[in-house]
């Protein structure tokens, strides 16, 4: 009997796994990797985060908020935005290190967490604007 109890709560288990429930965004969060005319969408809502999280930033996107070096974008963003339920859009020059900082902030339970799928480098290469820090003026 003992055992017939353990198997339809494990049955019970497996078939409440398979169905979608509601979650609550403060407790699971979504990592989105987006191609450059996404991530510009996004960037439309002005409530959306965005951070610049490259080592050594040639440039920025405009709408960026923050620039941090890698190293310690993680603690530095717990402190800057706190709100996890504010949607947050990395970039950097190609992907790392923002796709990890992103992971960081959803196992840290931030809701709404993206990045630029290519960095940087393949939003200059789509034609959206772009602002680069030294360069030099057109004369």
């Amino acid at each position: 009997m003992r055992y017939m109890t353990f198997a339809l709560a494990f049955v019970a288990t497996l078939g409440a796994c398979g169905k979608p429930k509601a979650l609550s965004p403060l407790k699971y969060s979504t990592i989105r990797r987006l191609l450059p005319q996404d991530f510009a969408e996004m960037l439309r809502d002005t409530h959306t985060f965005v951070v610049n999280v490259e080592p050594s930033p040639e440039g920025e996107i405009p709408g960026t908020k923050l620039v941090l070096t890698s190293e310690r974008a993680f603690e530095s963003l717990e402190v800057v935005q706190p709100d996890v339920t504010r949607p947050i859009a990395l970039y950097c020059e190609k992907d790392t290190p923002s796709d990890t900082i992103a992971a960081q902030l959803a196992r840290a339970g931030y809701a709404s967490v993206c990045f630029l799928s290519g960095g940087y480098r393949a939003w200059i290469a789509a034609g959206l604007p772009f602002r680069l820090y030294n360069a030099p003026k057109n004369e």
